[in-house]
C-alpha cells in the first residue's frame, strides 16, 4: 500500500525541519512526499532540499506562482500526489514513529473505510521533556497502545471537528470518487471534507490511539486571526449535515449563534 504525504508550506523555516525529520522517523516509510511551496519569502524550500536530498525518499515539490491559499495549495498537491492513500501534515507539527504503521493496519482491518484520524497531543506537553522536538528525539517518544477505532457518526460531526487534520490518513480514490477539498472554504477545510465524504456514504474512524504532536494555536495562526470565519463555516458544515434532521440543526448551531451574536457580527 503505497503511501503520499502531502504537505503544504508557506514561510515555515522554523518548523519544517522537524516536521520533515518526523516523517523520516516513521517506522513504515511512505513512497512519497508531496510538497506545495505557496510562494514561501524564507528559506523554507532550501530546508525541505537540504533533509529531503539526503534521504531515500522520493519527493516533489512544487512551487505556486502566486500565493494560492491552503485549500487550493492541498488539491494542488493531491494531483500531484501517486500514492494509494494520502497523509495529511502541517508544516508545523509532527508524527510520532509509528503513525503511518498504525493508519495502515486500521485500513487494512476494515476495506469499507475511507478516512482514519488519531489523537494528536499539543507540542507544549513535550517541551519540558524533548527539548528539540525533531530528528532522533522523536524516536523516543512513544504511542499510545490504546487500539480502539470509533466509526465517526453523524452526530460526532454535528457536535465539532472530530479530527486533528494532521493525524489522517485517507484514500486517493474511494468507489471511483477522487477525494479532494472544497475551495470555497478558506478555513476549516478539513472538516468540510469529512462531512462531504460522510454525505457520499463513506466511512470515517477516529483511532484512540495518540500518533501526533501539534502546535495548536498562536496569535497568528488561521484558529485566531480567522476564528469568525470558523465559526461561519460550522454552520454551513452543520447545514450540509442537518438537510434532513432540521431539528437536528438548531440544537447543535446554538453555540455558533451565540459566538456570533456576542461578536456582534451575525446579520440576523
Amino acid at each position: 500500500m503505497n503511501t503520499s504525504v502531502l504537505l503544504c508550506i508557506y514561510n515555515a523555516e522554523n518548523t519544517i525541519v522537524a516536521s520533515l525529520r518526523s516523517v523520516l522517523c516513521q517506522s513504515i516509510l511512505p513512497s512519497e512526499v508531496v510538497i506545495v511551496n505557496d510562494s514561501s519569502n524564507d528559506n523554507s524550500v532550501n530546508l525541505v532540499l537540504s533533509i529531503l536530498s539526503d534521504s531515500d525518499l522520493d519527493y516533489k515539490i512544487i512551487h505556486n506562482k502566486e500565493n494560492l491559499g491552503l485549500t487550493k495549495s492541498l488539491n494542488v498537491g493531491l494531483s500531484n500526489c501517486s500514492g494509494d492513500f494520502v497523509a495529511r501534515l502541517d508544516a508545523d507539527d509532527l508524527w510520532l514513529p509509528r503513525h503511518l504503521e498504525r493508519a495502515l493496519s486500521v485500513f487494512a482491518d476494515n476495506s469499507d473505510l475511507c478516512l482514519v484520524g488519531f489523537r494528536a497531543s499539543r507540542i507544549s506537553l513535550w517541551r519540558k521533556m524533548v527539548p528539540f522536538l525533531g530528528g532522533e528525539s522523536t524516536l523516543q517518544l512513544s504511542t499510545s497502545n490504546k487500539s480502539h477505532t470509533k466509526i465517526i457518526s453523524r452526530i460526532d460531526l454535528l457536535i465539532g471537528n472530530p479530527l486533528s487534520h494532521s493525524s489522517i490518513v485517507f484514500k486517493r480514490f474511494f468507489n471511483n470518487i477522487y477525494i479532494e477539498y472544497d475551495e470555497s472554504y478558506s478555513v476549516s477545510q478539513d472538516y468540510a471534507l469529512y462531512s462531504v465524504i460522510f454525505n457520499n456514504g463513506f466511512m470515517l474512524a477516529n483511532s484512540q490511539m495518540s500518533t501526533c504532536i501539534v502546535s495548536g494555536c498562536t496569535l497568528n495562526s488561521i484558529s485566531s486571526s480567522k476564528h469568525i470565519y470558523q465559526v461561519k463555516n460550522s454552520i454551513r458544515i452543520k447545514k450540509s449535515l442537518c438537510s434532513r434532521f432540521l431539528f437536528l440543526y438548531r440544537i447543535f448551531l446554538l453555540k455558533e449563534y451565540m459566538y456570533l451574536a456576542k461578536a456582534k457580527l451575525y446579520d440576523r
